[in-house]
């Protein structure tokens, strides 16, 4: 599994999300891959995810992002019980 924050640097909840997620530390074990809504790369990923506002965070089932299916998905900020509770299968 991998998880894929979509964030932007103005975004208050995004702060948010990542201060928590930096404050899990060891807690969360797999890998997350943070993407910059506003960064030109980052579009085709923005389109295949279909990703319409941030932060969003979508749980995929293999590391290569092209070839994963979509498990989970949550817009806005969750806290870190919530957080925790979403990275579970």
């Amino acid at each position: 599994m991998k998880l894929l924050k979509f964030e932007a640097s103005w975004c208050g909840p995004c702060k948010m999300q990542t201060s928590v997620i930096k404050n899990l530390g060891k807690k969360v074990t797999i890998p997350i891959t943070a993407i910059d809504i506003d960064e030109e790369s980052s579009l085709d990923m923005i389109k295949y995810w279909n990703v319409r506002s941030v932060p969003t965070l979508i749980l995929i089932d293999e590391e290569d992002t092209e070839t994963a299916k979509e498990l989970k998905r949550h817009n806005g900020f969750l806290k870190e019980s919530e957080f925790l509770k979403f990275l579970e299968k």
